[in-house]
């Protein structure tokens, strides 16, 4: 077994979509609808669970400061058993940070000190931009429904992050809502780019295009070296799709989590996929562990090697802070991993077509599977204390 040998990340998040049930149908959802029926029950869960401060530990991230756990959905307090989970894990919380992805709409008073009691650290909402763009995408009332529940989250003690997907309507809402976030106590913003999956694939055209990106990007930039600015607005933050702004950003981006190996997603079922918005399984929770998928799966040994990023990439000067872009959009653009970032302006004056790599194959280099058939012998120890 080569496990001393094999690069561990430094930071590590698991976002655990718990359910795909959901009370909204936002037009740009890169997900699927779900059932009851597709979601493992509270004692599947618990073993999945166990997976995970397995897996952490292994990597040596144990602690809220370097792994997460993300509670995602659908709508994740639709589960009936939602608190219960909860409470089975909540203590825990020192081996790693509680994250809530949610819409909000089931927010209230009650559920926020439940929510901080139970050891939720930060919730994310989203907000398409100001009432009408965002009601657009989300629903009707969906702005008053989001805000009230930031307010009563910020009242209970919770960070709240709210996210925007950038599409060619919302821009000129950013700064204003960015104002918005500020007085109603949201502790950061973060802009993403609009992934081209599930639902979202009808509003392909809604994508900006590679130098309107740049333009938006940076106007952020822009405001982010504001002297003062700091104490006025929250923290704006970009996600794992930014690193295509290295070239001209001069501070740390983030890269695409499946590249850097520092993330993974269990689907109800507990299948597991690189990503939420990247659906390749790699494996299945329920019949392996995740640390096995981890270091065997090909398919994540595939998209962690850069050997198989698109050639031109690899001989970009900026490879090395950019990594070849987000993945996601990548793959959901072309339908191929290893392709190109549609929206870098440095290779794509405007948006390519879709088929522009159809006769393409994905490059894929040999990789070496490690398994770790010893895994109950290390772990049991451990095991011992969940």
């Amino acid at each position: 077994m080569q496990n001393n040998s094999i690069i561990r990340p430094r930071y590590f998040a698991l976002q655990w979509h718990i359910t795909e049930r959901c009370n909204w149908h936002c037009r740009h959802c890169y997900q699927k609808e779900g059932s009851r029926d597709d979601e493992l029950p509270l004692s599947g869960l618990f073993d999945i669970f166990k997976q995970y401060l397995r897996l952490i530990r292994h990597f040596g991230t144990l602690g809220p400061a370097r792994s997460r756990l993300v509670i995602a959905g659908g709508e994740p307090l639709l589960r009936e058993d939602f608190f219960a989970f909860l409470e089975r894990i909540h203590k825990y919380n020192k081996y790693f940070m509680t994250v809530l992805l949610t819409n909000g709409s089931l927010i209230d008073a009650v559920c926020g000190r439940r929510l901080k009691r139970l050891g939720v650290e930060t919730c994310q909402v989203s907000l398409e931009g100001l009432e009408g763009n965002n009601d657009a995408v989300r629903g009707e009332g969906a702005f008053n429904k989001t805000t009230r529940a930031i307010e009563i989250l910020v009242k209970s003690g919770i960070k709240v992050v709210v996210c925007l997907t950038l599409t060619k309507n919302n821009v000129p809402d950013i700064m204003p809502l960015i104002r918005l976030c500020g007085k109603l106590g949201v502790s950061q913003v973060g802009l993403r780019r609009l992934v081209p999956l599930g639902r979202a694939d009808a509003i392909k055209g809604l994508l900006l295009q590679p130098f309107a990106l740049r333009k938006v990007y940076l106007r952020l930039e822009k405001e982010i070296r504001k002297p003062g600015n700091k104490k006025k607005r929250p923290a704006l933050v970009g996600g794992c799709d930014e690193s295509i702004f290295c070239q001209e950003i001069n501070r740390p981006l983030i890269n695409c989590g499946v590249t850097e190996g520092r993330m993974l997603t269990l689907l109800p079922d507990g299948k597991v996929i690189p990503c939420r918005r990247l659906p390749l399984e790699v494996g299945d929770a329920t019949r392996d562990d995740l640390l096995n998928i981890y270091y065997g799966s090909a398919r994540m040994e595939q998209l962690r090697n850069l050997d198989n990023c698109f050639a031109a990439c690899r001989e970009c000067g900026f490879f090395d802070s950019c990594l070849s872009g987000a993945r996601c959009i990548s793959y959901s653009y072309f339908g191929r991993f290893s392709s190109p970032d549609p929206q870098c302006w440095k290779m794509f004056k405007v948006l390519p077509p879709p088929d522009f790599l159809k006769n393409k194959k994905d490059i894929i280099s040999k990789t070496k599977k490690v398994h770790f058939t010893l895994l109950p012998r290390l772990f049991r120890q451990f095991d011992k204390k969940v």
